[in-house]
């Protein structure tokens, strides 16, 4: 029998030190779970998630390895910071980066001031063959108690 649902357990941790920023403020709360869809990458076992950033509609990569959510730069007006590359594993990647304070929406929650990396991501977001914008990662998660995923029906509750 396939395993069609997965359940993560996240504690609540203090917020990113990338500058001093005050922690995100949540602006509507309808419930304490959160459901968002997925979709998978067609290429690379990844899930893609729509969320928006400072009011325009962006596709980012779900990643729990990424300990900071990294957008790429214009998307927040920054520009010439060099190209990021990966170490030999690729289980990491490097370069210049700067925090910027966003206006994030995740499904029917908006967080303003959310803390995140600009980092440009151009080359190794150029393995995927959907246009994506950057990484929604673990700082995100860590906003819930829990994650459940249900790969069967391509929905991701997260829950205060």
């Amino acid at each position: 029998m396939p395993v069609t649902a997965l359940r993560l357990g996240i504690v609540l941790s203090a917020t990113l030190g990338l500058g001093a920023s005050s922690s995100p403020r949540v602006l509507q709360t309808r419930s304490d779970v959160l459901v968002i869809s997925f979709e998978v990458a067609r290429n690379r076992p990844s899930l893609l998630v729509q969320v928006s950033i400072n009011g325009m509609r962006r596709l980012l990569v779900l990643d729990t390895g990424s300990a900071h959510t990294v957008i790429q730069p214009e998307l927040v007006g920054i520009k010439g910071l060099k190209p990021t590359g990966s170490l030999q594993s690729d289980a990491a990647f490097f370069g210049d980066a700067v925090g910027a304070d966003v206006t994030l929406q995740v499904g029917n929650r908006i967080w303003q001031k959310y803390r995140l990396v600009a980092m440009d991501l151009s080359q190794i977001l150029a393995a995927y063959q959907e246009n994506l914008d950057g990484v929604l990662g673990l700082d995100f998660l860590q906003l819930f108690r829990h994650v459940d995923i249900d790969f069967h029906n391509h929905r991701i509750a997260l829950t205060s």
